[in-house]
């Protein structure tokens, strides 16, 4: 018996089902689910975070992890789903600011006023989807890099107007422009394409950073999908089709939903490090957006159609969604630190983050394999040597010298640090 027999309808079970069993961390899936679900519902849904301000479900998600470690074949199995459907608009591959106004200005009702320079370019309600597998591929670094984040943390917020005058051809303008990005990338790819001080501020604190790696305890020689692979596939683009006829219509909170919320936001801490500060500024907007996703995923789409043709849809936000967004949000503070890490790291830095990982991973190694071990990644005696103090003045990593029967000892280091550090 299939998993559409036993009645469950919920879009997030079914597409973490559908995907099967493998090595690729589950919280790339997830986030990739609800990247996919923001897309298809673009701005014609929303909820209320004040009576002035509308919040969009749409989301900018990188998925960050070493090479290898399954960031694309999560993005895949987005795209598989999304790419019948052009009005999703997908848009997979390289991309700079100036061509993504260039792109958005093509992506709605456009209506052309004047000629030459002094031609404007209006376009209401362009929508993109933006899919990078590579993130450091597909996104410049220097000052096209720069330029590109500038245009994305714009269209972040599905401002009501925007508009790019500095072009030698004319104006462009954006009515309701809204843009989802999902995006794959190691560390060293994020902090070339992405600048720091982009990394510190205001375009970070909008990106959900998931992180994952490999788990080497369970191995899978192959994907392996479930035997009804292809009839929740079918249905989930059966439900993909019901997100795009979706009418325009504000959801909100129940009042179990709206006193649990209430209850999270006084009591939310603020971190202690101020560099931190942005990304729990924008907390409370993150929450709405996933605790919007969450109640869409319940919604059966055309299986909710009545006798008489009406379509019955609860547009209410209740309390468990609320109680999972914040999960789902508590569960991104606690890597944020990594990436403020990786954002401020120096070339001495790096070198001593690898030589505690190795020897961390390790426990115990002679001198000689890990000069090798380093060697590999251009560090020299002198670099390996300077790591080596800053671990030793932090307690964490201790030598030792042995007989070897030859002219000089074999040199030993061994890990004493707290805890292994994660490779």
């Amino acid at each position: 018996m299939g998993i559409l027999a036993t009645g469950e309808r919920h879009f997030i079970d079914l597409y973490l089902y559908m995907i099967g069993k493998s090595e690729v961390p589950k919280q790339f899936h997830l986030w990739a689910c609800l990247s996919l679900l923001a897309s298809c519902v673009g701005d014609r849904v929303w909820v209320k975070q004040d009576v002035a301000t509308n919040i969009y479900p749409n989301l900018y998600v990188f998925l960050v992890g070493p090479s290898g470690s399954g960031k694309e074949q999560a993005i895949k199995n987005v795209l598989k789903l999304v790419t019948p459907h052009p009005e999703i608009n997908p848009y997979a591959g390289k991309m700079t600011g100036p061509a993504m106004w260039e792109y958005l200005s093509k992506s709605g009702e456009s209506t052309v006023e004047g000629r030459g320079k002094h031609k404007t370019v209006t376009t209401i309600a362009p929508k993109v989807y933006f899919v990078t597998e590579e993130l450091g591929a597909c996104v410049n670094s220097g000052d096209l890099g720069q330029a590109m984040v500038a245009a994305m943390t714009a269209f972040y917020v599905r401002p009501p107007l925007l508009t790019d005058g500095t072009r030698q051809h004319g104006f462009v303008k954006l009515v309701n422009p809204l843009v989802n990005w999902l995006a794959g990338t190691t560390d060293e790819w994020m902090v070339r394409s992405i600048p720091k001080d982009a990394v510190e501020g205001g375009f970070v604190a909008r990106v959900q950073v998931v992180r994952g790696q490999r788990d080497y305890s369970v191995r899978y020689p192959r994907m392996i999908y479930p035997d009804d692979y292809e009839e929740v596939k079918a249905h989930l683009q059966s439900r993909i089709e019901d997100l795009l006829m979706l009418q325009e219509g504000q959801f909100e909170l129940d009042e179990e939903a709206i006193a649990l919320h209430d209850d999270w936001y006084i009591h939310a801490k603020p971190p202690d490090d101020s560099v931190l500060l942005p990304a729990f500024n924008r907390a409370d907007a993150l929450i709405y957006k996933l605790a919007l996703l969450l109640a869409l995923a319940e919604w059966p789409g055309r299986e909710s159609v009545n006798e008489a043709g009406e379509i019955e849809f609860d547009c209410s936000i209740k309390a468990k969604h609320i109680e999972e967004a914040i999960d789902l949000w508590n569960s991104l503070v606690y890597d944020m630190p990594q990436t403020m890490k990786v954002a401020n790291a120096s070339p001495q830095s790096a070198d001593v983050e690898l030589v505690r990982t190795i020897i961390a991973r390790a426990r115990t190694i002679t001198r000689s394999a890990l000069m090798q071990k380093v060697g590999n990644r251009g560090i020299n005696k002198d670099r390996l040597d300077k790591a080596l103090e800053t671990l030793y003045a932090e307690d964490a990593v201790k030598d030792h010298s042995v007989a070897s029967g030859g002219p000089r000892p074999k040199v030993w280091y061994t890990w004493e640090g707290k805890e292994e550090v994660a490779i």
